[in-house]
């Protein structure tokens, strides 16, 4: 996604197979939509065929750890 793109949005969960990524506002979304297939495609290879099968994208707010 690169750098800029991963200080607006975060892995939120990981549940059967779908990884939910929160993105910061409605702009980042616009701008990560039109990617989703070849991120999901990155994570596969980087990840395994098992690990992830679909990507999806909803607003939230980080929470630090």
């Amino acid at each position: 996604m690169g750098k800029e793109a991963a200080r607006h949005s975060w892995p939120r969960r990981l549940h059967k197979g779908r990884l939910l990524v929160e993105v910061e506002n409605s702009g980042w979304m616009y701008n990560l939509r039109p990617k989703k297939m070849p991120l999901l495609e990155g994570l596969i290879e980087l990840l395994g065929a098992g690990r992830i099968q679909a990507l999806g994208f909803r607003m939230g707010e980080k929470k630090d750890a």
